[in-house]
């Protein structure tokens, strides 16, 4: 009896949490599951804004330098989206300066497994105490994205430019996503005898 009226008195000062504890009472009883929110993984966007910190050891400058990069996507048409970047570093009288403008394509295989390509126009600029060059040419990127767990994605992709030479490198990376819009990410590069390492945020949208 007195579990009965502790039962009553609990309702009347709470209904809303006992009605919905009574509810999974019944369904428990009644042989139907009610299994808990799942935790959403974020999309992969190609359309985002993102500016990062670069340090970069270059072979055509005697200095390593370090300053940003900007990069802006547009995702606009069956898995086709533009990329815009720019990069800007220096130190001790060494710059550093380039912009690339292209067009990629991605092909999404599962919920956590992306593919891309880019084809770029790349047009950099040395400026150091042995060098003074301007260059452009093609750069083309392939990668993968892939989900580890809801929050953490993982990144690599094969790169070849043509600016003054013919060079190849590759790229890692990981990213945090705090949220499905903000993420922070950490990356390396190597390209024939450069290496960087960027750390940046992201807003996709």
């Amino acid at each position: 009896m007195s579990l009965c009226f502790a039962l009553v008195l609990c309702a009347a000062q709470a209904p809303d949490s006992t009605t919905a504890a009574l509810g999974f009472i019944e369904d428990a009883a009644g042989g139907t599951a009610v299994a808990p929110p799942q935790e959403t993984k974020p999309a992969f966007s190609y359309s985002y804004v993102e500016l990062g910190y670069l340090l970069l050891d270059s072979d055509g400058l005697d200095e390593t330098v370090q300053g940003w990069r900007a990069t802006g996507s547009f995702d606009f048409l069956f898995g086709s989206f533009l990329q815009a970047t720019y990069t800007d570093a220096s130190d001790s009288g060494e710059d550093y300066n380039e912009a690339r403008l292209g067009v990629g394509y991605h092909l999404t295989l599962s919920s956590s497994l992306d593919l891309f390509g880019i084809a770029s126009y790349a047009r950099q600029d040395l400026d150091g105490s042995n060098v003074d060059d301007v260059d452009g040419g093609g750069a083309l990127v392939a990668g993968a994205r892939y989900l580890l767990t809801s929050r953490i994605e993982l990144n690599g992709q094969l790169e070849w430019v043509n600016l003054d030479e013919s060079d190849g490198g590759a790229g890692v990376g990981a990213r945090y996503y705090l949220t499905d819009y903000i993420s922070f990410g950490a990356n390396v590069r190597f390209l024939d005898n450069d290496e960087e390492l960027l750390l940046g945020v992201r807003l996709q949208f």
